[in-house]
């Protein structure tokens, strides 16, 4: 695992910095998601999880887990559970703060550059399950998931995981693409299936000036 003695601590202000500081982000990002990876073996290991759960309860074993990862490896990271996305608009009075959303997982530095990378998570399905319905929730995956990095709701760089609680990860994409198709925007559809630390259920879409990593937990 990359570790932030591997990131100089620099400022904008030149070209030569701007690539360091560019660097330093892939090199916290890769970790971040590194950390995720390791927090999800760690609770198939435990078998504490269940498919039941609400899509909250995961993300604070998730959070909880994660800092304790940060402690053993020593890294300077910090992180943050349900944080408040304060706007331009909340700033200015124009909208309430109780209207901020909340980013579920966010990392930050505490060296320079200053950097923060948020999560935001959805639980999913491939099939019903129970009260759950797996086209709405395929649905929200996008509406209330990626649309927010899209729309610049949240503005970070983040990346996007799914809870699956029913069915297949490969299949669950197809369902995903389906709903982007259906709002035509097939060409935002998530595939470039990779690893990450071993874990193959690790996926890439791409929008305007930008890709978005998708990452889907299997809890069935």
């Amino acid at each position: 695992m990359s570790t932030l003695s591997q990131i100089s601590n620099v400022s904008s202000g030149n070209v030569d910095i701007t690539a360091k500081v560019i660097g330093a982000g892939s090199v916290f990002q890769d970790t971040c998601n590194v950390c995720l990876v390791k927090a999800y073996d760690i609770m198939l290991t435990s078998k504490v999880a269940k498919p039941t759960w609400e899509e909250d309860t995961f993300t604070a074993n998730f959070a909880f887990i994660i800092e304790s990862i940060f402690e053993e490896e020593e890294l300077p990271y910090s992180v943050f559970y349900q944080q408040h996305q304060i706007t331009e608009a909340i700033l200015k009075g124009t909208e309430r703060p109780q209207k901020a959303k909340k980013m579920d997982i966010v990392f930050a530095t505490f060296s320079r550059p200053k950097l923060s990378y948020g999560i935001e998570a959805k639980i999913i399905a491939e099939s019903d399950l129970g009260k759950r319905n797996a086209n709405y929730l395929c649905k929200e995956y996008i509406i209330s998931g990626v649309d927010r990095f899209v729309n610049g709701t949240y503005n970070m760089d983040g990346c996007m995981i799914g809870y699956v609680v029913s069915g297949v990860p490969d299949n669950i994409i197809v369902k995903i693409n389906h709903v982007l198709t259906s709002l035509d925007r097939g060409e935002e559809k998530v595939g470039n299936k990779h690893d990450i630390h071993g874990h193959v259920s690790c996926y890439v879409s791409n929008h305007a000036g930008f890709s978005l990593q998708h990452m889907l937990f299997l809890f069935n």
